[in-house]
């Protein structure tokens, strides 16, 4: 074991000279004081000035649209869609859903005669914006507007209760699940081709009469008011679809007058083509939504029952339960909360206070294949497969799983953290946040070696974020530091970038490497089809970017076939955005004080930890900026303009 003793490559303000200062790649005069810019996760330059809310073309500085209508918004006021490219406005009284290519208005509520939205959703296929709410009469309303025309195609009034979920079908179908009803409506003209109740309650509600109307106001105003827990599981080959829905009662202890929240999940099959029930009754469960796979002609239940959880596999065509005495389920460890498909059975992620577990489960029966299940720390975010076992890793820790036994195959798990394991081959690199040094772990024999003995520091309060494996070495990253460790464990160089003394000012930096990180995150679940999450992190530094890696893959394979103008241009933004992030790249962005009260962004290369690029930010306390950390842009505010900088 070679050790090394840490030194720095120190950097002093006069390093920072005009030759590492990036040049200007254009100017955009701003019609108005800027209130704020951001690029969105979709890749739109959006400004808000005191006159105009305004798309600048991040290629050429060239202005895309305006709306004066706009004008003063903050930056908390609009957002992305979730899922798409569509900006919505949101100011309390009127809602506006701008197309972000042309800066025409999707929909206005205004306009509509709509408010109190709950639910909108771009429909790809159709290229329509689905939108669901009441009426100025306070009537319940969904209709479908067209984002080729504006115009609106169609509208349905009926008590439908809260729209929980809607997929299309093909370009001319769609359903669409509310609290009470399914419909399978004819995207085209909003024609039903079949209606169907959520529920024999539901179904019982329609047949009542003017008791079954109040009663179905009374269901639609309770969910209003609640996140009602609905959910829609489309089976990826057959004509059929399961609704769950989750309902909660309170059970109060007579002695002690303590009230326990007691959860069931309900689950009902229908046939996607007519919209028929398919078994005779429901299948209920005890507890809150876990997980749930279909495999071959059945579909497991995995709910989250606490510390003693019942699972089971229905049979698709009859809704009878496979596993258990009579059916009834089998009792597992823990709630589940997700799940994985390997070739000796499914393997269970569960939660039991605050511990986790591993459980393989039979699917022949539904019994633990394990002596125990295996208890692991943090919740469960990765998992790599490999000849020796699979690698598990957490937001606490690092191990290798021997699948068929539960066995952790490392003589201890290894603290650490999701950015910080990367992969070369059949060797991962895991830095040990615990002892502050590199380890190396190889999944074929699931042997375990220390790269580096030494502990690395980090100057400035600073910890490791994120490693990457190059060709030189791995690369240790964080907020504001660099440093590269040789295969050999010798340190190939480590450098420090003072960050600014005021607090808050990388926040645009953050949310940018947010979003870049989320599309990499995607991107490696798509891979691997395993599970792969946004981290905490990641979430709270950008909503956005959370839900880019639990929607945006559905969005990028929805567009593939699609034919109008506007998903072709999401898909094509999609998937440049998505290439870039697979491309490797030498340098990662730091913002850092260069001088006294004077703060750049830095573009520092990864094969040295020098600086090699430089966009000076002034001595401003928020300095209006913005990042694209996906296509390397960055944008500031001098004197009325926007000046856009590429690394």
């Amino acid at each position: 074991m070679i050790r090394f003793t840490l030194f720095f490559l120190t950097l002093f303000f006069a390093g920072f000279t005009a030759s590492s200062q990036t040049s200007q790649s254009w100017s955009a005069d701003l019609p108005g004081d800027l209130v704020f810019q951001k690029i969105t996760a979709s890749g739109n330059h959006i400004a808000s000035t005191s006159t105009d809310l305004l798309s600048l073309d991040p290629s050429s500085g060239k202005v895309l649209w305006k709306h004066n209508g706009l004008a003063n918004i903050s930056e908390s006021e609009i957002k992305e869609i979730p899922g798409s490219p569509l900006l919505m406005s949101d100011r309390g009284k009127e809602i506006i859903v701008i197309n972000p290519f042309d800066g025409s208005e999707a929909f206005n509520s205004t306009k509509a005669g709509v408010s109190d939205l709950t639910f909108v959703k771009s429909m790809f296929r159709t290229n329509g914006l689905l939108v669901s709410g009441r009426t100025a009469e306070d009537e319940p309303v969904m209709l479908l507007r067209d984002l080729a025309t504006g115009e609106e195609r169609w509208r349905i009034n009926e008590k439908t209760g809260k729209v929980i979920a809607a997929n299309e079908i093909s370009a001319d179908e769609m359903l669409v699940i509310a609290v009470l009803k399914i419909y399978r409506l004819n995207s085209k003209t909003g024609e039903v081709v079949w209606k169907a109740a959520t529920s024999a309650e539901s179904e019982a509600m329609e047949g009542a009469g003017a008791l079954g109307e109040l009663f179905a106001a009374a269901t639609e105003q309770i969910a209003s008011n609640v996140e009602f827990n609905l959910r829609y599981y489309p089976h990826p080959d057959k004509d059929i679809f399961v609704i769950g829905s989750e309902s909660q009662s309170e059970s109060r202890s007579a002695s002690t007058d303590d009230v326990t929240i007691i959860y069931r999940n309900t689950y009902t099959a229908y046939r996607k083509s007519d919209g028929s029930m398919i078994w005779p009754e429901p299948v209920t469960m005890n507890g809150k939504f876990g997980d749930v796979a279909f495999h071959k002609n059945g579909i497991i239940l995995l709910p989250d029952d606490g510390n003693k959880t019942r699972i089971n596999m229905i049979d698709l065509d009859s809704g009878e339960g496979l596993w258990g005495k009579k059916g009834r389920g089998a009792t597992i460890k823990g709630g589940v909360n997700s799940h994985i498909m390997t070739p000796d059975g499914i393997l269970l992620v569960t939660t039991s206070g605050s511990n986790t577990f591993l459980d393989l489960i039979n699917l022949s029966d539904g019994e633990s294949l394990y002596k125990k299940p295996t208890k692991v720390s943090g919740a469960v975010v990765r998992t790599i497969p490999g000849k020796g076992g699979m690698g598990i890793l957490t937001t606490e820790i690092f191990d290798v799983l021997e699948v068929k036994t539960g066995d952790l195959k490392l003589k201890k798990s290894i603290d650490s953290s999701p950015g910080l394991v990367d992969q070369k081959g059949s060797d991962l690199y895991v830095f040990d946040t615990k002892k502050s040094i590199l380890r190396k772990v190889n999944l074929d024999t699931a042997s375990e070696t220390e790269v580096t003995d030494d502990k690395l520091k980090f100057d400035g309060k600073d910890d490791p974020r994120n490693i990457e494996v190059r060709e030189n070495g791995v690369l240790i990253i964080g907020e504001q530091n660099l440093a590269l460790i040789g295969m050999d464990g010798s340190i190939g160089f480590q450098t420090y970038y003072p960050a600014p003394r005021e607090s808050g000012l990388n926040r645009a930096l953050l949310m940018a490497q947010g979003i870049r990180a989320a599309y990499i995150g995607a991107n490696a679940y798509a891979a691997a089809g395993s599970i792969q999450q946004a981290t905490p992190e990641i979430k709270e530094q950008d909503e956005i970017s959370g839900a880019l890696v639990e929607g945006i893959g559905n969005m990028y394979s929805e567009l593939g076939d699609a034919a109008s103008d506007f998903a072709k241009k999401s898909f094509e933004q999609a998937k440049a955005r998505f290439s870039a992030t697979t491309q490797a790249r030498d340098y990662i962005i730091v913002l850092s004080e260069v001088k006294k009260n004077e703060n750049a962004l830095l573009q520092v290369s990864k094969l040295n930890g020098e600086v090699i690029g430089q966009v000076d930010l002034g001595d401003k306390r928020e300095p209006k900026y913005a990042v694209d950390d996906v296509s390397g842009k960055i944008f500031k505010l001098v004197d009325g303009q926007i000046l856009c900088y590429e690394l």
